[in-house]
């Protein structure tokens, strides 16, 4: 498979090469060409699939250069060689992409900051099979913001869970956690051998929705809210912009400092490290949340200790992961991934602490009843972009018949 697509670039060639140059360039003959670069992906595809899902025959293929802002998309079809070659590349580091939906499965591959400085580069990449989306995580506030008087609020921080599907969703039992390390890390933690890649491991206190099975409806087009505090935060602290009094659910928190909440349900930690006062505290340079559903109540005794440590972290299952989405710090971080890549290839980032700013999922298409399809292609960096103010329920998404919430 080739992609004949060529382009040309022109510039200073020691410093494509990665050479520091001091001296001012006085002559255009200092200016040279670049050699454009190769490179070979050799697939590996899984061996063994759920009955009904086929393995695909195009693959989506996303290559970027973060430092260059360059990125080239392209489709391919797959044939016998499992093997793609892409020309006209300039010397640097770049992240690969693959990725395939079918029926109700998603195939995803990732190569992340590999360097392609030689004529020829031979990479090989693994293609995971993972559930595609039908609850998904919409948006998300994490960073915090500065106040026009001085000082800075996190209070604010949400997440909105959004179902693309085409038919109604019970939320009863769906979990959410931020997983450990709490921020982008050069070097991940030693989980037990045994554990093998099986988990994702929550960093500090798991919530899961309350209800029997069928309490907590989400038709298509509706999305819930999940509030640090559902409180007006406009009241509150002057210089918000967020009224979080409608959300539908409320984490936890005992804080004599803090007003009353008005969530229409408050949902106490289910599984903890520390003490039940625990709140649902994203870190500000960008948490790395999922959403997972696994029936009954939650084994607070399912813990697994990292290599060196002594705290217990709740294991969860990556096969019951939903939905899940990285924020990191800025792009620059986009080595130090904490998520596997079967549950999001990428990562999106607000690039900066107490901006003001969130990350919102793409809109794909829309319903006849005008709301959004979004895209769910397991890699935030193509699914979110960043959106200044955040918002709540942004295109039109609609709000649950059983939250009965006035405001």
């Amino acid at each position: 498979m080739r992609t004949n697509i060529k382009y040309i670039f022109f510039a200073i060639a020691f410093a494509a090469l990665g050479f520091v140059a001091c001296e001012r360039l006085d002559n255009v003959s200092d200016i040279k060409d670049v050699d454009l670069l190769s490179t070979t992906i050799k697939l590996t595809l899984p061996e063994d699939t759920p009955d009904g899902v086929p393995l695909p025959s195009t693959l989506n293929i996303s290559i970027t250069n973060f430092k260059e802002r360059y990125t080239r998309e392209f489709e391919v079809e797959v044939d016998a060689s499992l093997s793609i070659s892409i020309d006209s590349l300039i010397p640097g580091f770049y992240s690969i992409i693959i990725s395939a939906e079918a029926t109700g499965w998603r195939y995803t591959g990732s190569a992340v900051n590999v360097p392609i400085v030689n004529k020829t580069t031979e990479l090989n990449v693994e293609v995971v099979l993972a559930q595609a989306g039908r609850l998904v995580i919409k948006e998300i506030f994490y960073a915090g913001r500065t106040l026009p008087q001085g000082g800075t609020y996190f209070r604010e921080q949400f997440v909105e869970i959004y179902n693309n599907s085409d038919e109604v969703i019970y939320l009863d039992s769906v979990g959410f956690a931020v997983i450990n390390p709490l921020n982008a890390a050069p070097v991940l933690p030693a989980w037990p051998e045994a554990d093998g890649s099986r988990y994702v491991y929550a960093d500090n206190a798991v919530w899961q929705i309350p209800g029997s099975g069928t309490c907590f409806p989400l038709q298509p087009g509706e999305s819930v809210i999940i509030a640090q505090r559902a409180i007006d935060h406009t009241v509150f602290m002057p210089g918000s912009v967020f009224d979080l009094r409608g959300a539908e659910f409320e984490t936890y928190i005992v804080n004599a400092a803090l007003p009353p909440s008005q969530a229409f349900v408050r949902i106490p930690p289910t599984v903890y490290r520390t003490s039940p006062a625990m709140q649902f505290l994203a870190p500000l340079f960008g948490p790395a949340y999922v959403i997972f559903r696994q029936d009954g109540p939650l084994d607070r005794n399912f813990t697994s200790r990292a290599a060196g440590t002594t705290t217990d972290h709740f294991k969860i299952r990556r096969s019951d992961v939903l939905d899940a989405v990285e924020a990191i710090g800025n792009m620059g971080l986009i080595t130090e991934k904490r998520m596997p890549v079967e549950l999001d290839a990428g990562a999106v980032t607000v690039e900066g602490l107490n901006v003001g700013r969130g990350a919102a999922r793409r809109v794909r298409s829309w319903r006849p009843d005008g709301t959004p399809i979004l895209y769910d292609t397991n890699n935030s960096t193509h699914d979110f972009e960043v959106v200044d103010p955040p918002q709540i329920r942004r295109h039109g998404a609609r709000r649950p018949a059983w939250n009965t919430s006035v405001n």
